[in-house]
């Protein structure tokens, strides 16, 4: 994560591609999630799904940051 009060962006590993940049409201087009909060713990994603009774539900997973061991910095 990159940020301050002003503003976080934060980068996400995505497992066969390159790193990617993220910023709030960036959607993750090939897993259907869109960024919704960053802040120095890590990233939220949130998508909407239908359930098996036809209702609409709201998914929110919060990716955590990780610390590379070797320089202390956040992945």
């Amino acid at each position: 994560m990159i940020g301050d009060s002003a503003g976080w962006s934060g980068w996400l590993s995505v497992p066969g591609e390159r790193w990617l940049m993220v910023r709030v409201g960036d959607a993750l087009v090939s897993s259907g999630w869109t960024v919704s909060a960053i802040d120095e713990h890590g990233v939220q994603v949130e998508k909407s799904v239908v359930d098996a009774t036809g209702q609409a539900r709201r998914c929110v997973r919060m990716l955590p940051a990780t610390r590379a061991s070797h320089s202390g910095a956040i992945r």
